[in-house]
């Protein structure tokens, strides 16, 4: 009987795995092959939830206002397939949201935690490489990688202006990416104080420059600011002067010495007045799509199917890119109502958070201050919501808010106060 159970807890604890594997597969999966399968993978998560809930005979689940919050989100686009015709493609990303839905509700082990970091860990350093294989040398990077390489040739051709991507193939995927990895540097950096870290935050910033995305460069310099202000006890101003020096310095030595590195700089510089890079069509149509309904939108996952048949072409093409501002399309297909549900979600989670970190600032903490502002400020510019492989980073989110002990423990960090070494 001891060896029966002992087998069942081994078995747990690989289903787990290989849980944490696949939702590091569909973060990754970004615009290669692996989009291909990133439904497939979603509803091999729900299977693996279902089973793990059944084996470990424990028929409770854990329900908080995060979590209320996201299944009540989610309910409102389910009942917008039945109400709106225009929404029959919401039918079809719901399975992301019901792989959500398994995931929050399932109250994981310690070792699900660390494998998602570990595996994390090291899908990103692969990636990285990528970016810089790409940056060297284009032939090899499309000769070694090319069974990754799914992308709209065109399309890319069009939007990338000499971006780096690896395999992430598109620029704005491969920019958020580099944000989450920088996110787990800063918070490793926080707790263990090594100089290693360092280095490769320098590493990974030089890699997000080449991307050529403003928001998302933007983002990790006002974050490491926030950081400065939140574990600072005095000299504040002083070391906020110093480490903005620093960034400085960093950026001028990186424009001046990676010419991939300069593509951002530009992109700054000659934004030629259109900071928006002609967003605010897109935003138009959506707000006229909200005045028409205003308290419960026009269905999920409709904004495209709305701009096409109001005669809207990218380069004589269908637009498939959805609005580029998550906050505004929700308005326009889910209503205030769905609207509220979203940002509601996602301001309390960086109030919770905050608090938490300012009364045990270890790595999660500190980790998901990082993942929580990139999500809600790039859901401004991009589409957060609307792709599989960003939607699952509010999962984890929503995931490691309502489960923060159990993750704190998978990850042993320096209990000693944390202090700024310049």
């Amino acid at each position: 009987m001891k060896m029966e159970g002992h087998s069942n807890l081994t078995g747990t604890k690989t289903l787990e795995i290989i849980i944490a594997l696949l939702i590091n597969l569909v973060i990754f999966s970004t615009n290669n092959k692996l989009m291909m399968y990133t439904k497939h993978l979603s509803l091999f998560i729900i299977v693996l939830c279902f089973v793990l809930f059944v084996s470990k005979k424990d028929y409770t689940v854990k329900m908080n206002k995060f979590i209320g919050l996201y299944v009540a989100f989610v309910l409102i686009l389910l009942l917008g397939c039945i109400w709106f015709s225009s929404s029959d493609g919401s039918i079809d990303y719901s399975i992301y949201f019901i792989s959500g839905i398994s995931i929050v509700l399932f109250r994981f082990s310690e070792i699900f935690y660390r494998y998602l970091l570990k595996i994390f860990r090291a899908l990103f350093w692969i990636f990285i490489f990528s970016m810089f294989l790409e940056a060297a040398s284009p032939d090899i990077f499309h000769r070694l990688f090319r069974f990754a390489s799914f992308g709209d040739e065109t399309m890319r051709a069009l939007t990338s202006g000499g971006a780096i991507a690896g395999l992430a193939f598109e620029k704005a995927y491969a920019a958020f990416i580099c944000n989450l990895g920088l996110g787990m540097i800063f918070a490793e950096y926080i707790c263990h104080k090594s100089h290693k870290y360092i280095i490769q935050s320098l590493i990974v910033m030089v890699a997000l420059m080449m991307t050529g995305k403003r928001t998302l460069f933007i983002i990790p310099i006002a974050v490491l600011l926030i950081y400065v202000i939140l574990f600072s006890k005095n000299n504040k101003f002083i070391k906020l002067a110093g480490v903005g020096l620093g960034i400085t310095i960093f950026i001028i030595g990186a424009y001046v010495l990676v010419p991939g590195a300069s593509l951002i700089i530009n992109r700054i510089v000659n934004s030629e007045g259109d900071v928006l890079s002609g967003r605010e069509v897109f935003w138009n149509y959506a707000m006229e799509m909200f005045r028409q309904n205003p308290l419960f939108g026009k269905g999920f996952v409709s904004f495209n199917d709305y701009a096409f048949y109001r005669g809207f072409r990218y380069y004589g093409e269908r637009w498939n890119y959805q609005a580029h501002n998550v906050y505004i399309q929700l308005l326009a297909e889910t209503g205030i109502v769905g609207f509220l549900l979203m940002t509601l979600l996602i301001i309390l989670m960086l109030f919770k958070i905050i608090s938490a970190v300012k009364e045990k600032p270890v790595f999660w903490n500190i980790l998901l201050i990082y993942w929580i502002i990139l999500f809600g400020v790039y859901s401004f510019t991009g589409n957060t919501l609307y792709y599989p492989c960003q939607l699952i980073v509010l999962i984890i989110i929503i995931l490691l808010v309502s489960n923060i002990k159990v993750a704190d423990s998978s990850y042993m960090v320096s209990k000693r106060t944390i202090k700024w070494k310049f």
